[in-house]
């Protein structure tokens, strides 16, 4: 049963992954394949649905949204901005949670004790409540998101990596190289951050897709992208005075942004599960 069940979660992952890598294949070249003018408008083209035939010969796929504008363009657009602030977020926060954990789980002390309240108290805030207060504070822009982002998802990270130096600091090969005469920075880069690795890329992979919830929740409530910069929350936020009369807007780009986030979120759980037995036990 265990092999039979292993099986579906390999085919499960493997098709996880060819989904991600052709989404951040679209976010990378589809723009340069696929052009789009997102403030050009095409009225008499407006709120067609998916599958009609434009009379230039082109199939709209997704249909148009009420300035008549391709929807399958914008997603194809949007998704280079919606992957690209997940993945520097992703980078950002978990460089600096990373550095703060591995700080903080080291030197112990005072240290140790001023940057995990500093983790109590971020944690102790609903992240999206957070994340609008902030960026309704700096504004709207694409590298405000990222901040924005960055700022409520460090302490994941270093409450991650602050627990693996904990059970690291006292082990026979940190005390090796301490007695070696290796100093702090040499002892923490070199022999504790290597073996933080794993839990770092698992909550890494996973805070991917998370990341494109919560830029498209920003952008979905005027706070995120700015229009008309395509992004799928953008897009999603356009369509919702027209889900009545053109539910496809919304819907489309939705569709594409939950089957993303779904295979991340998948594609996660199987890199654990390979990374750290423990978890598929």
């Amino acid at each position: 049963m265990r092999e039979i069940t292993s099986s579906r979660k390999g085919r499960w992952a493997l098709a996880s992954g060819v989904v991600l890598a052709l989404a951040l294949f679209v976010g990378l070249a589809g723009p340069s394949i696929v052009p789009y003018d997102p403030v050009g408008l095409r009225l008499e083209l407006r709120l067609q649905p998916p599958g009609v035939r434009l009379p230039d010969g082109e199939i709209a796929w997704f249909g148009t949204d009420q300035l008549g504008r391709d929807l399958l363009r914008q997603v194809i657009h949007g998704a280079r901005v919606s992957i690209l602030v997940a993945l520097v977020t992703v980078i950002v926060a978990g460089v600096s949670g990373t550095a703060l954990g591995l700080l903080a789980g080291y030197a112990g002390g005072l240290t140790d004790m001023v940057i995990m309240r500093l983790v109590d108290l971020q944690l102790a805030f609903p992240p999206l409540l957070l994340a609008i207060l902030i960026s309704a504070v700096i504004g709207q822009s694409v590298a405000n998101v990222i901040l924005t982002l960055s700022i409520i998802r460090w302490a994941v990270f270093a409450r991650i990596v602050h627990g693996s130096v904990l059970s690291l600091r006292e082990k026979e090969f940190v005390e090796a190289a301490r007695a070696l005469g290796g100093g702090a920075v040499r002892v923490m880069v070199r022999h504790v951050l290597p073996n933080t690795l794993t839990p770092i890329v698992i909550v890494a992979t996973l805070q991917i897709a998370l990341q494109m919830l919560a830029e498209a929740a920003l952008s979905f409530l005027g706070l995120g992208i700015p229009s008309p910069l395509p992004s799928w929350g953008v897009t999603i936020s356009q369509g919702r005075d027209y889900l009545q009369s053109a539910w496809w807007i919304a819907t489309m780009p939705g569709v594409v942004m939950t089957l993303v986030v779904l295979c991340a979120g998948a594609f996660g759980d199987a890199l654990r599960d390979y990374l750290d037995p423990r978890f598929g036990a």
